[in-house]
């Protein structure tokens, strides 16, 4: 017989709910159509020339990064949906942290953290930060089977995408080759969450996430900005 895969309870866990304005750009501004209908189709996958970089931090920076990014004092905030307002399914739930918005400036107290994270980046690139319009602490726990979350875009301004990933987890965010919303989605690079690595690509780009199955958590820092 087949495994039986219980369904999430009816009721969410008591998490603190977020304020408006944690709430602001949590979500992505563009729509994409719901996970179902490209699950089936084959993964294709094609290499792009945008920076991966690994061992981003040193040692002791590293250590730092996972204590502010990871520990037991982030504040966390449910969502409902992890990519779309729309998005449903089962496990679409997720758990964030709102750092920086464009209009409103640092919203947490691990903007530092965060920014140093991105600055040392760019510096590994030997690039200048042109525009920064927002950093977003993200974390979605273990399901019982792989979840592919929505595609989508995190903001309609031509912008890079950058992912820091906190600690080793599985769950790749796959990249797709479409850049307007589609019914079928075609895979361009699946990037694996491996610590203390960085991934860029050009935000224009539809992205999913994935949750993990193997690890109890995965905990992703999202960037969106510009170079000068």
């Amino acid at each position: 017989m087949g495994t039986h895969h219980p369904k999430p309870p009816k009721k969410h866990p008591v998490i603190p709910t977020q304020t408006s304005l944690q709430r602001g750009l949590c979500h992505s501004t563009l729509l994409g159509p719901h996970s179902q209908k490209y699950h089936s189709e084959p993964l294709k996958t094609i290499s792009i020339h945008m920076p991966h970089l690994i061992n981003v931090l040193g040692p002791n920076l590293m250590l730092y990064a996972q204590q502010q990014f990871a520990g037991p004092n982030v504040n966390w905030y449910y969502m409902d949906t992890t990519a779309l307002p729309t998005e449903d399914g089962d496990y679409a739930g997720s758990l964030s942290h709102l750092i920086f918005k464009h209009d409103k400036g640092p919203i947490s107290n691990l903007f530092d953290p965060a920014l140093m994270v991105l600055l040392s980046v760019l510096d590994a690139e030997g690039q200048k930060l042109g525009e920064l319009y927002r950093i977003r602490l993200g974390m979605i726990t273990r399901t019982p089977y792989r979840v592919t979350h929505d595609p989508h875009i995190d903001d309609g301004r031509p912008h890079r995408t950058g992912l820091f990933y906190v600690i080793d987890s599985d769950g790749d965010t796959l990249i797709y080759n479409e850049r307007s919303e589609s019914a079928k989605y075609t895979v361009q690079e699946s990037v694996a969450p491996v610590a203390n690595t960085w991934h860029t690509f050009d935000g224009a780009h539809f992205h999913s996430s994935q949750s993990p199955i193997k690890h109890d958590k995965r905990i992703v820092l999202t960037y969106n900005y510009t170079v000068a």
